[in-house]
């Protein structure tokens, strides 16, 4: 894992953000998700900025909603990050 993957999993794991579950590394569609609630069907993506969103496109195809984050933004303001995906947890859900 990256630094960045690695001090959001330590925020993530034993549901430890809004009691949430959240894996590493699920794959969904043949694409590897770093973080995954299931239950929220929210994933979580670490990429650089400008990178492709054909993962964003993918995922909301089968009603999967994504949150797209940056190593930088991880590493310099892990809390803000936090709020951010635990905010996007709680959102209704689509019918």
């Amino acid at each position: 894992m990256t630094p960045g993957e690695e001090a959001l999993w330590q925020a993530l794991r034993h549901r430890q953000l809004g009691a949430y579950r959240f894996r590493r590394r699920q794959v969904i569609r043949g694409f590897a998700v770093p973080f995954f609630c299931e239950e929220r069907r929210l994933a979580v993506l670490l990429a650089p900025a400008g990178a492709p969103h054909d993962l964003e496109l993918e995922l909301a195809r089968v009603g999967i909603r994504a949150i797209r984050l940056s190593e930088e933004e991880v590493l310099a303001s892990l809390h803000e990050v936090l709020q951010r995906i635990l905010a996007a947890a709680e959102a209704p859900l689509d019918p």
